[in-house]
C-alpha cells in the first residue's frame, strides 16, 4: 500500500492512533508475530496429542480383533488417509499423517495398556475385602506346545462380585508342582494384598489340577 493511502486509511478509520509514535507500531507487529507463533504452537501441540490418543484407540481394536501388529501401519492408515482425502481434502491426509501406527509402535502401545489395565485390576483387587485365585492349567500337554497357566480372580467392586482373568503364564513344563509356584510367584512379584489362610485342590471335569487361592481377613 502506498504511504498516501495508508495514511488516509489511518486517519479515517483509526483516528485515535495517527499520533501514536512508531515505537507503538513495531510492538504491536512484534506482539502480532508472538501471538501467530503460539497460536501455531499449540495448534501442533494439539495435533499430536490428538494423533496420539488415535493411535491407542486403533492399537485397542487392533488387540481386540486378534490382527497381525502390521495391519495398522499395511491397512489402517493408508486407508484411512485415503477417506479422509476423497472426504475433507489433503489437510484433513496431513493430520492422518501424525497417527503413529508403525509395528514396533503397536507392539509398544499394547504393552503398555497391557500393564495399566493389570494395574487397575491389582488396585480393585487389593481394596476389596477379599478376593479369590483360581489357577488353571490347559488342557494341551503335548510336549512340542507351549504349556499355560490361566489365572482368574473374583472380588468386591462397588459392592458386585466381579470376575476377570487376571495372567495368562507360559510354563516351561506340565507338573502341578510348577503350576502351584509360577501362582504364588505372580502373587508375589505383584506385591497383591495376599492374606491366605490355607490352599487346597479341588477336581473339576475337565481339569483335575485346579488351584484355588481363599483369601480373607
Amino acid at each position: 500500500m502506498k504511504p498516501s493511502k495508508l495514511l488516509r486509511h489511518l486517519n479515517a478509520k483509526h483516528p485515535g492512533l495517527k499520533d501514536k509514535s512508531l515505537e507503538y507500531f513495531e510492538r504491536k507487529k512484534n506482539g502480532n508475530t508472538k501471538d501467530r507463533s503460539n497460536l501455531c504452537m499449540r495448534a501442533t501441540t494439539s495435533t499430536k496429542e490428538n494423533a496420539l490418543g488415535a493411535s491407542y484407540l486403533v492399537v485397542d481394536r487392533i488387540a481386540k480383533a486378534k490382527k497381525p501388529f502390521t495391519i495398522g501401519e499395511e491397512l489402517f492408515l493408508p486407508a484411512t488417509k485415503d477417506i479422509c482425502h476423497e472426504l475433507q481434502g489433503e489437510a484433513a491426509v496431513e493430520k492422518i499423517a501424525h497417527v503413529p501406527l508403525s509395528t514396533s509402535t503397536v507392539i509398544r502401545r499394547i504393552e503398555e495398556i497391557d500393564e495399566d489395565i493389570e494395574t487397575q485390576l491389582l488396585e480393585r483387587i487389593n481394596a476389596s475385602p477379599w478376593y479369590e485365585l483360581q489357577v488353571d492349567e490347559s488342557t494341551d500337554i503335548l510336549t512340542t506346545r507351549p504349556y499355560y497357566l490361566f489365572m482368574c480372580v473374583q472380588y468386591l467392586y462397588q459392592k458386585d462380585v466381579h470376575e476377570d482373568l487376571l495372567r495368562a503364564l507360559s510354563l516351561p513344563i506340565h507338573r502341578s508342582r510348577t503350576v502351584q509356584g509360577s501362582g504364588w510367584l505372580y502373587v508375589r512379584t505383584t506385591k497383591m494384598v495376599f492374606l491366605c489362610r490355607h490352599m487346597y485342590k479341588r477336581s473339576c471335569c475337565h481339569d483335575r489340577t485346579t488351584v484355588w487361592f481363599n483369601c480373607s481377613d
